[in-house]
């Protein structure tokens, strides 16, 4: 009848409104229902997860590649031994490196050769090398150092040397990497023994 056509045209003309508790039907209605549709809430997408950093990832690494060699393995109380320590490539972006080597105790560093220092230091400056020189340099660019034996009989290991970039085209993960691997000598001990 009337009733029901007016009825109709109020809903139509109603405001829309999300199903509750309240505007349903209570025959259909589930309070566990819209319980859980009032309390999700839309994070969109990502939310919640930890924004990445991948500006260290892409950056390139500081290398070098080289050797080493000396005058011998086993040295009396007093001996010297020259070092050399040769570099024959560095990291792309890289112009040029400081090059120092590991000095053991027991060994003093003498003052003449390539030494920026000398005495008893654990590490002996070699001053830079730039890439114009290893690219003309057909077997890399050696740097010489001497040392005294001053310890005590036993095994010591000089090494590895160090590059450290002083002048790079680009920003580098790490500054330094190490090469030219080890070598260990022999200091022995000068007979007692005497003539007579």
């Amino acid at each position: 009848g009337d009733d029901q056509v007016l009825d109709e045209a109020n809903n139509l003309h109603g405001i829309a409104r999300l199903p509750t508790t309240g505007n349903t039907n209570p025959a259909f209605a589930d309070d566990g229902l819209f319980d859980r549709a009032e309390t999700v809430a839309w994070t969109g997408p990502g939310d919640g997860l930890p924004a990445e950093d991948d500006d260290d990832e892409n950056l390139p690494s500081m290398t070098a590649s080289g050797s080493r060699s000396d005058d011998g393995t086993v040295f009396t109380k007093g001996q010297t031994n020259k070092m050399d320590v040769r570099i024959t490539g560095i990291a792309d972006p890289v112009q040029e490196v400081t090059v120092t080597d590991s000095v053991p105790d027991g060994w003093t560093v003498a003052e003449y050769g390539d030494a920026q220092n000398s005495g008893d230091v654990e590490e002996v400056e070699l001053g830079t090398v730039r890439r114009e020189e290893l690219e003309e340099a057909e077997d890399g660019v050696t740097r010489t150092y001497f040392v005294e034996a001053e310890g005590a009989t036993g095994r010591y290991t000089f090494g590895p040397a160090t590059a450290t970039a002083t002048e790079s085209e680009a920003e580098l993960e790490s500054d330094s990497a190490e090469f030219g691997g080890t070598d260990t000598n022999t200091i022995v001990g000068v007979s007692s023994e005497t003539s007579g």
